[in-house]
């Protein structure tokens, strides 16, 4: 007579096979969540510690994976450890959308997210043209972001970050370049015209310190932007290293 096995004790490889297919799981989400953070910011300064811990997560697994006895304990305490700081702190710093744009096959997006150190919020633009192909730059400071959107200016043939603001009633330009983003910093009416005063990086990557400044003329719909080269007969530099270009 055969005999039916009853309340079958879990074995150990049993046991091994179901801590497997959680961290499978655990992979699985955790690389989406930071997928998608890279798709959306992939420069952004929280984005880079964060990819940092996802790795030293990832490399905690591996470890866990191919190793036995006491070492594949302490591989997994650190795979476990590793897991929550990331989720937590994805919690706390990843990128938020402002806003969002598919123009031409090319999706925009403007995000924000809080610097884990010095509680700064950065602002980005990232034009996203593929997992390898894309443009994305910081906005530098900017002061009231809630009003912060997309919109492609036919003008000038780009996507643009604006603000709308209700003391002024207009929206400002932010940025009108891909490869090589201006930055707003100053603005003003005169004689039915907006004078736009821009900035630029002269090394992208560097922490911006150094800046071209650049003046813009436009319609007070923000139409027909045009950049003015008149620096006056005797230009002169007041702020440290600046410099005078040579204008063709």
């Amino acid at each position: 007579m055969k005999l039916i096995e009853k309340n079958k004790p879990v074995t150990f490889s049993n046991k091994n096979n179901v801590f497997l297919f959680l961290v499978i799981i655990s992979i699985i989400f955790i690389s989406s969540l930071y997928f998608f953070w890279y798709w959306i910011s992939p420069v952004s300064d929280a984005f880079e510690t964060g990819k940092f811990l996802y790795v030293i997560y990832l490399l905690a697994v591996l470890f866990w994976m191919f190793t036995r006895g006491k070492l594949s304990i302490l591989a997994g305490f650190f795979a476990i450890l590793f897991f929550i700081i990331s989720i937590i702190y994805y919690k706390n710093f990843a990128s938020s959308v402002l806003d969002k744009v598919e123009y031409d096959n090319v999706q925009y997006y403007l995000t924000y997210s809080q610097e884990p150190f010095d509680g700064w919020h950065d602002y980005h633009i990232t034009a996203r043209k593929g997992l390898f192909n894309y443009y994305s730059h910081g906005l530098g400071m900017i002061l009231g972001a809630d009003n912060l959107k997309l919109k492609y200016d036919p003008t000038i043939s780009k996507m643009t970050v604006v603000e709308t603001q209700a003391r002024y009633g207009r929206e400002i330009i932010f940025s009108i370049e891909e490869e090589n983003p201006l930055f707003y910093e100053a603005f003003e009416e005169l004689d039915n015209h907006l004078y736009y005063l821009f900035s630029s990086c002269k090394e992208l990557g560097v922490d911006c310190q150094n800046r071209n400044y650049f003046l813009y003329k436009c319609e007070l719909d923000n139409t027909y932007c045009q950049r003015i080269y008149n620096y006056g007969s005797e230009p002169r530099c007041d702020e440290e290293n600046c410099y005078i270009p040579n204008i063709p």
